[in-house]
Protein backbone atom coordinates (compact mmCIF):
# COMPACT_ATOMS: atom_id res chain seq x y z
CA UNK A 1 0.00 0.00 0.00
CA UNK A 2 1.05 3.74 -0.91
CA UNK A 3 2.28 5.94 2.70
CA UNK A 4 2.70 9.14 1.99
CA UNK A 5 4.18 10.53 5.41
CA UNK A 6 3.32 14.77 5.83
CA UNK A 7 6.65 16.49 6.43
CA UNK A 8 6.41 20.22 7.15
CA UNK A 9 8.07 20.72 4.18
CA UNK A 10 5.35 19.39 2.15
CA UNK A 11 2.65 20.62 4.20
CA UNK A 12 4.16 24.50 3.46
CA UNK A 13 5.26 24.00 -0.23
CA UNK A 14 1.07 22.72 -0.56
CA UNK A 15 0.40 26.00 1.00
CA UNK A 16 2.86 28.14 -1.10
CA UNK A 17 0.84 27.01 -4.10
CA UNK A 18 -2.37 27.78 -2.62
CA UNK A 19 -1.12 31.02 -1.49
CA UNK A 20 -0.53 32.06 -5.37
CA UNK A 21 -4.11 30.10 -6.74
CA UNK A 22 -5.81 32.55 -4.14
CA UNK A 23 -4.27 35.68 -5.24
CA UNK A 24 -4.72 34.99 -8.82
CA UNK A 25 -8.05 33.51 -8.86
CA UNK A 26 -10.08 34.60 -5.93
CA UNK A 27 -11.72 37.39 -7.53
CA UNK A 28 -11.83 40.23 -4.65
CA UNK A 29 -8.52 38.90 -3.42
CA UNK A 30 -6.72 39.18 -7.13
CA UNK A 31 -8.39 42.47 -7.86
CA UNK A 32 -6.87 43.63 -4.07
CA UNK A 33 -3.57 42.25 -5.41
CA UNK A 34 -3.23 43.13 -8.86
CA UNK A 35 -3.60 47.18 -8.02
CA UNK A 36 -0.53 46.80 -5.96
CA UNK A 37 2.79 47.57 -7.33
CA UNK A 38 5.25 44.71 -7.95
CA UNK A 39 7.59 45.12 -4.74
CA UNK A 40 4.73 45.39 -2.44
CA UNK A 41 3.07 42.09 -4.01
CA UNK A 42 6.97 40.56 -2.97
CA UNK A 43 6.95 41.88 -0.20
CA UNK A 44 3.18 40.50 0.52
CA UNK A 45 4.02 37.25 -0.13
CA UNK A 46 7.50 36.63 0.82
CA UNK A 47 5.79 38.30 4.81
CA UNK A 48 2.74 35.18 4.10
CA UNK A 49 5.57 32.54 3.07
CA UNK A 50 7.63 33.18 6.35
CA UNK A 51 5.05 33.51 8.50
CA UNK A 52 3.67 30.04 7.12
CA UNK A 53 7.23 28.41 7.61
CA UNK A 54 7.72 29.83 11.01
CA UNK A 55 3.85 28.41 12.11
CA UNK A 56 4.86 24.92 10.43
CA UNK A 57 7.59 24.47 12.29
CA UNK A 58 6.45 26.54 15.59
CA UNK A 59 3.58 23.86 15.40
CA UNK A 60 6.19 21.11 15.60
CA UNK A 61 7.64 22.32 18.27
CA UNK A 62 5.24 23.47 20.11
CA UNK A 63 3.23 19.79 19.58
CA UNK A 64 0.21 21.36 17.73
CA UNK A 65 0.59 18.50 15.18
CA UNK A 66 3.55 15.38 15.32
CA UNK A 67 6.28 15.43 12.55
CA UNK A 68 9.40 14.30 12.46
CA UNK A 69 11.46 17.54 13.76
CA UNK A 70 13.38 18.06 16.52
CA UNK A 71 13.35 21.44 18.12
CA UNK A 72 16.96 22.96 18.22
CA UNK A 73 18.65 25.64 16.77
CA UNK A 74 20.07 23.39 13.41
CA UNK A 75 16.38 23.23 12.61
CA UNK A 76 16.74 26.80 11.46
CA UNK A 77 18.59 25.09 8.66
CA UNK A 78 15.36 23.32 7.61
CA UNK A 79 13.57 25.91 7.99
CA UNK A 80 15.26 28.29 5.48
CA UNK A 81 15.32 25.29 3.28
CA UNK A 82 11.64 24.83 3.58
CA UNK A 83 11.14 28.62 3.31
CA UNK A 84 13.21 28.29 -0.42
CA UNK A 85 11.21 25.73 -1.77
CA UNK A 86 8.12 27.40 -0.66
CA UNK A 87 9.36 30.60 -2.47
CA UNK A 88 10.18 28.59 -5.68
CA UNK A 89 6.56 26.37 -5.49
CA UNK A 90 5.06 29.76 -5.07
CA UNK A 91 6.65 31.75 -8.39
CA UNK A 92 6.43 28.47 -10.09
CA UNK A 93 2.76 28.06 -9.84
CA UNK A 94 2.41 31.59 -10.16
CA UNK A 95 3.90 31.72 -13.72
CA UNK A 96 2.35 28.56 -14.43
CA UNK A 97 -1.17 29.26 -13.98
CA UNK A 98 -1.15 33.26 -13.93
CA UNK A 99 -4.86 33.83 -15.67
CA UNK A 100 -4.83 36.26 -18.65
CA UNK A 101 -6.00 39.56 -18.57
CA UNK A 102 -9.56 38.55 -20.51
CA UNK A 103 -10.08 35.61 -17.79
CA UNK A 104 -9.35 38.10 -14.91
CA UNK A 105 -12.10 40.67 -16.36
CA UNK A 106 -14.64 37.85 -17.14
CA UNK A 107 -14.03 36.63 -13.27
CA UNK A 108 -14.16 40.25 -11.76
CA UNK A 109 -17.64 40.81 -14.01
CA UNK A 110 -19.23 37.45 -12.55
CA UNK A 111 -17.89 38.67 -9.30
CA UNK A 112 -19.63 41.61 -9.14
CA UNK A 113 -22.69 40.50 -10.74
CA UNK A 114 -23.42 37.99 -8.18
CA UNK A 115 -22.48 40.50 -5.53
CA UNK A 116 -25.57 42.73 -6.75
CA UNK A 117 -28.03 39.86 -6.93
Amino acid sequence: MFNFNITPEILIAFAAALLALLFDYFPWLAQWYDAKDVSTKKQIMAGLLITLAVVAFAGTCLAWFVSNLVCEPKTIVTLIYALLIAVGVNQGVHSATKPSAALKARMARMFTTKLKS
